[in-house]
């Protein structure tokens, strides 16, 4: 038997070999190459500057703001109020207050679940004086909750969240810094009003007044109310920094780090920024890539595209204001007393 011969059978061979499962490599059909969306008329920019802006809204105060107005409505033993922890939580020496039932008042409300809060909060001095007001709080919540009339979801918490904030204000003078950290589900018309609220696990950092600075890290899905009527979930991992307290070496035209978009197609795409600064020792040389010129390079499902071109969001907005929603000193509480 000459060498082509053999060539020839070992060719065949490799082409009509059997796997276990009687799957032969004829039956083999090469991968299409991935088609890009349609994002004709879609302003990419905008709907990575409103993502950021929305979570922004990801805090604890929804889920801790429905759960009082809810209970404002409750009738007496429904629900049931405790001292401490509902007994699904399986905590020792809990401080807080929780209501754990399943039951519906005369007016046709009804609760169903539990759900554990805890909080507190100190306060000293004046805005007016040299010292200034100096707020201290924070505050946790846990459960497995729904609140319903008439068919329609007024309040619903499942999960845990936490956040805490730091405040003082003085004569030409005020610094803030706040956290928050969600992980589950709230919705409901007392929590998040028309929305239908979201799905998350998200924490946030900032601060403000004389330093402004955010950080966000999480993701979330959105049950309705699509950015820009086609993007229904957002992930990130970045840290933007403002104009206030900036210093010479901070980029304060883009974040550091990533953030994405999904659209319903289940099409992640992510902007991910490399701004040099100060603190970069990666050694990282792409001067292109790494100017402080407020773009990111954009991937989609992972992969770098070039079809889409450069995104360059304006993320400036979010210091017009405080970056987040501040609670009041008196939001870290919810006692008996108030419930009574």
């Amino acid at each position: 038997m000459d060498f082509q011969m053999m060539t020839n059978i070992f060719l065949f061979g490799l082409l009509s070999c059997t796997d276990p499962d009687g799957v032969t490599t004829e039956d083999y059909v090469p991968p299409e190459q991935l088609t890009l969306p349609d994002l004709t008329g879609v302003d990419m920019a905008a709907s990575f500057e409103e993502a950021l802006s929305r979570v922004t809204e990801i805090q604890l105060s929804p889920a801790w703001n429905g759960n009082r107005d809810a209970l404002d409505l409750r009738f007496d033993g429904c629900p049931d109020i405790y001292v401490g922890a509902p007994e699904d939580l399986d905590m020792d020496d809990a401080e807080g207050i929780s209501w754990s039932d399943f039951c519906t008042t005369p007016g046709g409300l009804g609760y169903g679940g539990f759900t554990y809060w805890d909080g507190s909060v100190t306060q000293q001095g004046s805005t007016t004086s040299a010292e200034g007001l100096s707020v201290n709080g924070s505050r946790s919540m846990s459960g497995q909750a729904i609140v319903n009339a008439n068919g329609e979801t007024l309040y619903e918490f499942k999960g845990e969240a936490s956040d805490s904030m730091y405040l003082v204000e003085a004569p030409d003078y005020r610094r803030w810094t706040y956290s928050s950290l969600v992980e589950g589900t709230i919705s409901g018309t007392m929590a998040t009003g028309a929305s239908k609220g979201f799905r998350t696990d998200m924490y946030l950092y900032a601060s403000g007044g004389n330093v402004d600075s955010l950080q966000a890290r999480g993701n979330v899905y959105w049950f309705s109310n699509l950015i820009n009527d086609r993007f229904d979930s957002a992930g990130m991992d970045l840290v933007l920094t403002g104009e206030n307290g900036a210093g010479p070496d901070d980029c304060t035209l883009e974040p550091k780090g990533w953030i994405g978009i999904r659209d319903e197609n289940a099409y992640w795409y992510d902007l991910v920024f490399m701004p040099k600064d100060a603190d970069d020792t990666t050694g990282y040389l792409d001067e292109e890539h790494s100017a402080c010129d407020g773009c990111g390079i954009l991937y989609l499902r992972g992969i770098e595209t070039e079809n889409y071109g450069q995104i360059c969001p304006d993320f400036s907005n979010l210091w017009l204001n405080d970056s987040v929603d501040l609670p009041d000193a008196d939001d870290f509480l919810l006692t008996l007393q108030q419930l009574e």
